[in-house]
């Protein structure tokens, strides 16, 4: 009777650690991020872009977006400078590059938010005709930066405010479409 439960016991962790297996091999992860804990899940929402290394630089953005609203500073340092990398592999983003090394150089919360408000900037400028299938909204939080104002890409038109940590998700409304 002992053996029985011990091999149902086998069987039912055998098929549990199955189901957990199968269900990580329908995510994609991005492997580098999940050396830290974090996973990037692929959204269909996400806008194909002319070009893959554009597609790129925008999954690193959303990645750096995550960690200003995580408000980890260290994190957000991480990721930029990944972002700093994608960047420099596509043509014509010099200015791109320049506000993208700021944001890298940044170690204090406060100066990274308001360098990826600009970086969000010239990023939707430079965005701006290369979307080749879905659109890009561009938001602005009047609030964010001491009252001076954030910007933010997102590919969803509902507000997630990357400036507050959480707190006032909504505040901020849709400034362009971006095609």
């Amino acid at each position: 009777m002992k053996t029985l439960k011990v091999k149902t016991a086998v069987v039912l962790l055998l098929a549990v650690s199955l189901g957990y297996s199968q269900e990580k091999k329908m995510m994609h992860h991005d492997h580098e991020n999940m050396e830290s804990g974090e996973m990037k899940m692929m959204d269909s929402k996400i806008p194909k872009f002319n070009n893959e290394k554009i597609t790129t630089a925008y999954e690193d953005y959303l990645t750096l977006k995550a960690a200003i609203l995580k408000s980890d500073q260290e994190l957000a340092k991480k990721e930029a400078e990944q972002l700093l990398n994608s960047i420099a592999k596509l043509e014509g983003t010099d200015g791109l590059q320049k506000v993208a090394t700021k944001l890298a150089a940044n170690r204090n919360l406060e100066s990274q938010k308001a360098a990826f408000s600009d970086f969000s900037s010239e990023f939707a400028d430079f965005l701006k005709g290369k979307v080749a299938e879905n659109q890009l909204y561009f938001a602005r939080c009047p609030m964010a930066n001491n009252n001076s104002g954030g910007f933010w890409l997102s590919h969803e038109e509902a507000i997630q405010n990357p400036f507050f940590g959480g707190k006032m998700l909504k505040c901020g409304s849709i400034q362009e479409t971006i095609k």
